[in-house]
């Protein structure tokens, strides 16, 4: 089971497993929709659009055998709030950490552009050997040299975040399927009080 968060216009989704592995599997397809975020499993991501395009409001969306249903009980809404709210702490940790690797992966890739340059400078020397071209060529070096220093230097920091990352990936594989387990078993509830509509 995997997890995307992504923003599909004005929506953050948490979903596990939005590639219809679900309903392969026997399990029932379901969206969960409170406010602008979202926890989906079983669906492709065109039927989330639009599921989510075509309801207003918060629900419970779920496929049984094949046909839909919806649920929009306020008790039913609160309690997968309260089962999500786990899961989209989690979430809210993991998109600060990736923020927070986005300016080491920014300068990584201005240390490849640099290089590529750098390269291509050594590069255009390569028919020349005069004073002049020998000295830009030991410059040229020094500075990839330099580049390869502050590289090793950028990774070492990075690692330490990664790490974190890798942290809260291994929560996530456990806090989600609890969470989808607890989603099932509301809308069984649902489905034996009566409070599933069907879906159109």
């Amino acid at each position: 089971m995997s997890r995307l968060s992504a923003a599909l216009g004005a929506l953050a989704v948490s979903a596990a497993s939005l590639a219809g592995a679900g309903e392969r599997l026997g399990e029932p397809a379901f969206a969960v929709c409170l406010g602008e975020r979202s926890h989906v499993t079983g669906m492709d991501i065109e039927e989330f659009v639009h599921l989510r395009k075509a309801r207003r409001g918060d629900f419970l969306w779920f496929r049984r055998a094949g046909k839909p249903f919806v649920v929009t009980d306020a008790a039913t809404l609160a309690e997968a709030r309260a089962v999500l709210r786990p899961v989209e702490e989690l979430g809210e940790e993991m998109e600060a950490v990736a923020e927070r690797l986005r300016p080491y992966e920014d300068r990584q890739e201005a240390f490849d552009r640099e290089e590529e340059a750098l390269a291509a400078a050594k590069d255009a020397l390569d028919e020349r050997h005069d004073a002049r071209a020998e000295a830009e060529r030991e410059r040229l070096e020094e500075r990839l040299r330099d580049v390869e220093s502050q590289r090793r230097a950028l990774e070492s920091e990075m690692r330490v975040v990664e790490e974190e990352q890798r942290g809260l990936e291994a929560r996530e594989q456990e806090v989600e399927p609890v969470a989808d387990e607890k989603i099932r078993r509301l809308i069984d509830d649902a489905m034996r009080h009566g409070l599933a509509l069907p879906a159109r």
